[in-house]
């Protein structure tokens, strides 16, 4: 197994390979070599042989949102336009239509919700961004704002329709995404569980977001009505 300093490293220089030819400035780039935070939890697993044994699980938590417009200019020297083709009416300053995917499959939408961006994320809505629109992974822009603690874009999401139980490509719907990400707070969770999330959907591995947070140790602090 190669080593874990080894791995890091070498993550470490692809990323300045990328950020010189996206011509990132030295500041972002010092954001980018580590992650935002980082998560680890216990996870206890039953195994085949019925015995028990816990395992390490860790998230990093980078720092997500429009992260395109630095690319644009090498693109346009290199000779490709991200805005031949289209329309000059509703253009976004990237060069898209705001109800337009990206490669990921996501509209301005998605990235307007891991903003918080309330103003963007009404004026994606009204140039006619799906509220619900599911990527290539099967997030929807209200798993964006659940993962980003994005509480007022997560409100204006779901005042327009948001599907509050949309389950992404592992079953996870915001709820379980909230949970993961909560970090304590309980507004997010709430907020959702008010709207309706079930706290007891399980993902494709059979996982709620009730389980989840007993998982983390939180259940008292995250689901005290559901407390037996």
């Amino acid at each position: 197994m190669a080593d874990d300093n080894s791995l890091f490293a070498a993550a470490g220089g692809r990323l300045e390979v990328a950020a010189a030819a996206a011509e990132v400035s030295d500041d972002t780039l010092e954001r980018l070599r580590l992650p935002k935070s980082v998560l680890k939890v216990s996870i206890p697993v039953r195994m085949d042989d019925g015995s028990l044994r816990t395992f390490p699980g860790y998230r990093a938590r980078l720092h997500p949102g429009r992260r395109r417009q630095p690319l644009q200019e090498p693109l346009l020297r290199i000779g490709v336009d991200p805005s031949a083709n289209r329309s000059d009416k509703d253009q976004h300053a990237t060069g898209r239509r705001m109800s337009d995917t990206d490669v990921f499959g996501r509209t301005d939408l998605h990235y307007a919700a891991a903003d918080d961006d309330t103003s963007r994320v009404r004026e994606t809505i009204a140039a006619g961004a799906e509220v619900s629109l599911r990527d290539h992974e099967r997030m929807t822009p209200l798993h964006f704002a659940a993962q980003q603690s994005s509480l007022a874009a997560a409100r204006e999401l779901i005042a327009a329709g948001a599907e509050v139980d949309a389950q992404d490509d592992n079953g996870n719907a915001p709820l379980s995404t909230a949970v993961f990400e909560s970090r304590g707070r309980t507004d997010m969770i709430a907020l959702l569980r008010e709207h309706g999330a079930d706290p007891m959907l399980e993902n494709h591995h059979g996982q709620s977001p009730l389980g989840l947070a007993k998982l983390m140790g939180e259940e008292g602090a995250l689901f005290p009505d559901l407390q037996s």
